[in-house]
């Protein structure tokens, strides 16, 4: 697929991006791969395994954590948070309304992210955080509602997020080089996200806590090994991972129409209010973008799924990028 790569070699050249891991998946079959670019100006040379910050597309995952205790019997999503969390002031905000950002949050007073040593004051901030209106009234997006969710998991479990995720999911799907660990890192094998003005690293995201809304490292295969979950009922060379019911509850839209949410993912639905889909993606689509310049779809209808991976808060300014890459991936 030659034309591919030239597309993505313009789009590095004009700047959009100084680099691009790209993976496609389709009926099962890995159909094609592109990683090329610097890590940054001057930086070390991308290839199939460099780690991505992924942004918001952790909260894929982090979602699918939350399922895995329902799977478990530990949760229901319509269980208030405060039942888990007691210092949760709001008494009917749910674990539903975290996923799907209708917990009626207003963002007034933005906690910065929180370095190795400060979760537990970032957390505090958070809880601090006011509801403006009735829970589920309207959608907006509430990137802090999953650090609420990593708390609960994590009070449930007994373990860390990293230790849930790599023992239900990343090691049954062989996502060896996807972690929420900052610090299992290694020089050369990463990437940062950079700015939007003048594409230079941020050098301090590698040294925050997990918060996992947008903490998560992985690769272009990685990601497509969790999408293969759910255009495959779940399972994973034959292995099961997760129950056929716990994926379709991923999949389906659950919000009655009104903000095309599934309980992890959006959805593009017939109008995509959300225009980071292709045009050529089926209205069943689901996915999520990141604002370190990446974006995960699946699109069940065709059994394709798509990972585009990038350190620009460039691209991801404006969703029609987004939009017309997978419109090319989606050309197959």
């Amino acid at each position: 697929m030659r034309q591919f790569d030239s597309y993505f070699d313009q789009l590095i050249g004009e700047g959009l991006s100084a680099c691009f891991s790209v993976g496609l998946l389709k009926e099962g079959k890995v159909i094609y791969q592109y990683a090329r670019g610097l890590t940054q100006d001057g930086g070390d040379p991308i290839h199939i395994g460099t780690q991505f910050n992924i942004g918001s597309v952790s909260k894929t995952i982090t979602g699918s954590l939350i399922v895995k205790l329902l799977e478990q019997g530990q949760i229901s999503l319509l269980d208030k948070v405060g039942r888990y969390i007691p210092e949760y002031k709001h008494s009917d905000v749910t674990i539903y309304h975290l996923m799907t950002h209708t917990a009626g949050y207003s963002i007034s007073a933005v906690p910065d992210w929180p370095g190795l040593d400060a979760l537990t004051k970032y957390m505090n901030r958070v809880y601090e955080m006011e509801v403006i209106q009735p829970p589920g009234l309207e959608a907006a997006y509430f990137t802090y509602g999953y650090s609420i969710l990593m708390d609960i998991l994590q009070r449930i479990s007994g373990e860390s997020i990293e230790q849930f995720a790599r023992s239900h999911l990343f090691d049954p799907l062989g996502m060896e080089d996807t972690t929420y660990d900052m610090t299992t890192l290694q020089p050369g094998r990463y990437t940062l996200p950079c700015g939007i003005g003048d594409q230079r690293w941020d050098m301090n995201m590698d040294q925050l806590a997990a918060t996992s809304d947008s903490s998560v490292y992985s690769t272009a295969m990685d990601m497509l090994k969790f999408s293969t979950l759910f255009l495959d009922g779940g399972t994973w060379n034959g292995t099961r991972v997760f129950a056929k019911t716990s994926v379709d509850l991923m999949m389906r839209e659950c919000t009655e129409g009104r903000f095309a949410k599934t309980p992890i993912f959006w959805m593009k639905t017939e109008t995509d209010g959300y225009f980071c889909f292709g045009d050529l993606n089926s209205p069943s689509t689901v996915g999520h973008p990141g604002f370190s310049g990446c974006m995960l779809f699946i699109d069940p209808a065709y059994q394709t799924a798509g990972i585009i991976l990038t350190n620009s808060q460039r691209l991801h300014s404006d969703f029609l990028n987004y939009n017309k890459i997978i419109n090319l991936l989606m050309s197959v």
